[in-house]
């Protein structure tokens, strides 16, 4: 639809959203000048044990992925935190809203946290 809307409309949207900057699966939003922010984002595979984070973009790539992902809690804006890694098949276990899960390397893979400080 943007390459469909006068520059007009698509300011008075971008207003009435509060000039987003990321979309609703957190993937970076470009400027009007077409420029992607700098992507400073960690895959949750990356985090280390005991380290907690802030979810800020999950993959949208596969729709059922993504449900199953929304099932576990894990979108944006979510707090997560690693509780360790599983010694095989890179398994770990993740603490999501009060609640333990494990995921497999692809899932921690299609899961990005702000970089902890």
């Amino acid at each position: 639809m943007e390459h469909h809307v006068s520059d007009e409309l698509e300011a008075r949207m971008d207003l009435f959203l509060g000039y987003p900057t990321r979309d609703p699966h957190g993937d970076p939003i470009p400027t009007r000048e077409g420029l992607v922010p700098e992507n400073l984002d960690l895959p949750l595979a990356d985090l280390v044990d005991g380290a907690a984070a802030t979810v800020v973009r999950v993959s949208d790539r596969d729709p059922e992925q993504l449900r199953y992902l929304a099932e576990l809690g894990l979108k944006p804006g979510a707090q997560v935190r690693v509780v360790e890694r599983l010694p095989f098949d890179e398994l770990t276990r993740i603490e999501v809203g009060g609640q333990v899960h494990v995921v497999g390397r692809q899932l921690s893979r299609a899961v990005w946290v702000e970089r902890p400080a």
